[in-house]
């Protein structure tokens, strides 16, 4: 750990430093309340910031700063404590989901925005916060613009609670416009700690940009001084596949070969870090030949001559264990150069340090939801020149850097100049769901920062009141207001209890459901949920062998009535492997850390079940009745679980077309994805999802009775 001296130099050395007064002054003693900041990553406004308020002002109670991601949370407080020499859970502390540490002395705490949402429904004037500190604003991530909502209406109603917003990106004005009145109109700029970037394009588009990376890197570890590489990936596969190439390249060859003239390939560059409207060409050859031996030292080393001895390949994206995110962070051993190969999570949220040199494929991977179909596109698209901008920055925080874009320079001059912000691209059901939990009763008229499709707002309006979370609020008399233009809205007694869960309202409704059935099956279907709610349970590969073997192994667990069941029993098994977990799941090719969340999710849900077992008792929440006879006697276990997950997820139903390889439903022609458990077509289908590839799939399907589909009205 350093001294507090050398701490404290580090701190007075930030580019946040010089403006140390003006931020008290606008952000504590303004008549304005909400103040927008804009700093670039590593600039000191996250860790800083905070610690400047509570020390100019002995009354805060407490500040929170909201963060898109729980690594840069728990990151985040464990630095800020270390800076104050504080214990972390004491003053400064963190809230994300299944894990905090905070306690009532705690005065700076860094917590999840999804925490504080949900929080937010509890206190809606955000009386615990006196300053609530909204950072990374410029990802306009869902939930930061539904906090964003939340605070403006707090701001009026409670005159102590102020707001700063913090941007990695000079396109702030919005924020400013959105927060009228309560916000001032300076935007307060950090200046940069920015040393000159040197960018290279490639002269011509390439086939594979993953290849393209990986003959990147290779260059950089031949060619160039020492430093730390970051290369940015769309998705999780991307990076395996990139970490993989580049270790298997370096272990097949054994060493590292300049071929002749490939010094006449490389351009001239320049050091405009911001406009990039220069024409750099980057030429990518063969690099390779067996000249130098290779030496394995814990993670993926290679020898090298020169500067850089070894290299350290880590992956680094949001699935991966916290363990192993935090490595990114250690120092890295004496003359080894790491590569890390990540998602856009290391482009603003997390500073990872030494990195001197970014290669950046150009893509992003986002979830865009049809609200027309009700079908959800799992997209590879190319970044905005903004996102490019705060890649190549990652090259020029320590010391001169470069950048190699896997890309023309025509490709960027021609990108859009900002991301889509994620409210346009999601499901308004769950937004809406919340915000009149909140207590705003016209939702469509709710003010984003960026208007959703008018289109967008009514079909999930119309979901909502289908799956019966909704009602119209009555008048005075107890007469519905369906006379005015936009009727009020409040949440149904069921709807009461859905938002109870933090789970997608469907599951909620999974969960209620099984209620009528007993303790029994409410554990295997708040199983099944669980497992639902991970990011995915299965390790996949590229590897045909691999991902043959991988198949093959899970089939113990396959159910002939679906995927529903299949992972009911992988459920089971997992919970009941008591030697070994972490092996048990490479044995048959499961994900650990998401088997791991599972288990918390599950812990949270049961308990959020018995405390609304006990309002039930008392006479509050939703119909508890037992279930009539009939078709529900002749249900099996199995089928019951299914018949629960039928019931949240009533509009998901598909019927087997007459050409018996397609299916019909609310969202038009799909088939069962050839990931599933189901080889045959069953006549009637549930699914959770349709993903568009090649064609539209269905994800996650199990057979159905069609009596079943009345049953649930």
């Amino acid at each position: 750990m350093p001294s507090q001296s050398t701490i404290q130099s580090e701190q007075r050395a930030l580019p946040i430093y010089p403006i140390k007064k003006q931020l008290i002054d606008s952000i504590l003693h303004s008549p304005q309340r909400v103040v927008v900041v804009v700093g670039s990553t590593g600039s000191g406004k996250s860790t800083q910031l905070p610690q400047y308020l509570i020390d100019a002002n002995a009354s805060i109670k407490r500040i929170t700063v909201t963060q898109p991601r729980r690594v840069a949370a728990i990151s985040l407080a464990l630095r800020v404590a270390q800076e104050r020499g504080a214990s972390l859970g004491q003053e400064v502390g963190y809230s994300v989901r299944f894990d905090a540490k905070v306690s009532k002395s705690t005065r700076i705490r860094y917590a999840t925005d999804g925490v504080v949402i949900r929080e937010a429904l509890l206190d809606p004037l955000f009386h615990s916060d006196s300053i609530v500190i909204v950072d990374e604003a410029h990802e306009r991530s869902v939930s930061t613009d539904l906090l964003f909502g939340f605070l403006k209406t707090a701001l009026d109603k409670n005159p102590k609670l102020r707001v700063v917003v913090m941007s990695a990106t000079i396109a702030a004005a919005s924020f400013v416009r959105y927060f009228g009145a309560h916000a001032a109109n300076a935007i307060l700029s950090i200046k940069g700690r920015q040393y000159p970037i040197k960018h290279y394009f490639t002269l011509e588009a390439v086939k594979s940009y993953q290849e393209a990376c990986v003959s990147a890197v290779l260059q950089i570890c031949k060619d160039c001084k020492s430093g730390d590489i970051l290369v940015f990936m769309p998705g999780e596969l991307e990076i395996r596949n990139v970490v993989a190439a580049i270790r298997n390249h370096c272990a097949k060859f054994g060493v590292l070969y300049e071929p002749e003239g490939a010094d006449d390939n490389r351009p001239n560059c320049i050091d405009d870090n911001e406009s990039l409207e220069d024409d750099d060409r980057l030429s990518l050859g063969p690099l390779f030949s067996n000249r130098d031996t290779i030496k394995p030292a814990g993670g993926f080393t290679v020898q090298l001559p020169g500067e850089a001895s070894l290299i350290e390949v880590l992956p680094f994206y949001a699935n991966l264990p916290t363990t192993e995110q935090m490595r990114v962070f250690s120092s890295a051993a004496e003359n080894v150069r790491r590569v890390i190969v990540a998602t856009n999570i290391a482009e603003t949220s997390i500073t990872v340090p030494n990195i001197r040199y970014v290669v950046d494929c150009g893509f992003v991977r986002k979830k865009q939801f049809h609200h027309t179909t009700g079908t959800s596109e799992l997209i590879t698209l190319p970044c905005s020149q903004a996102s490019i901008l705060q890649r190549s920055g990652r090259a020029g925080r320590l010391m001169e850097g470069e950048c190699y874009h896997i890309y023309t320079h025509e490709t960027y001059a021609n990108l859009e100049p900002q991301d889509v912000p994620e409210i346009m691209l999601t499901d308004l059901m769950p937004v809406f769901l919340t915000i009149i939990a909140f207590g705003i009763t016209n939702p469509v008229t709710y003010e984003f920062i960026t208007d959703p499709p008018r289109q967008a707002k009514k079909a999930a309006i119309v979901k909502l009141s289908r799956m019966g979370c909704i009602q119209i609020k009555k008048t005075e008399d107890g007469v519905d207001n369906q006379s005015q233009m936009e009727p009020q809205l409040i949440l149904s007694p069921l709807g009461r209890e859905v938002v109870r869960f933090p789970t997608d309202p469907e599951l909620a409704i999974s969960i209620l459901t099984a209620h009528k059935f007993g303790k029994k099956i409410v554990k295997d279907v708040v199983g099944v949920v669980a497992l639902l709610s991970c990011d995915g349970v299965f390790v996949s590969s590229v590897d045909i062998e691999t991902r043959d073997q991988s198949a093959l192994a899970r089939t113990q667990f396959y159910s002939l009535k679906g995927d529903h069941i299949t992972l009911l029993n992988i459920w089971k098994a997992y919970c009941e492997e008591s030697e070994n977990k972490r092996a048990w799941c490479t044995k048959y090719y499961l994900s650990y850390k998401s088997l791991e969340y599972a288990k918390n999710v599950y812990r949270q849900l049961i308990d959020i079940y018995n405390s609304y077992c006990k309002a039930s008792r008392k006479g509050a929440g939703a119909e508890t009745e037992s279930p009539p006879c009939g078709l529900y006697t002749e249900m099996d276990d199995e089928d019951k679980v299914i018949f629960c997950i039928l019931k949240g997820y009533i509009s998901n139903v598909a019927k087997l077309s007459n050409d018996h390889r397609t299916y019909e439903g609310s969202s038009g022609e799909c088939r069962i994805h050839p990931a599933s458990c189901l080889k045959q077509n069953p006549n009637f289908v549930l699914y959770n999802e349709i993903v568009i590839t090649s064609f539209a799939y269905m994800r996650t399907v199990s057979e159905i009775n069609p009596a079943w589909i009345e049953m649930t009205v």
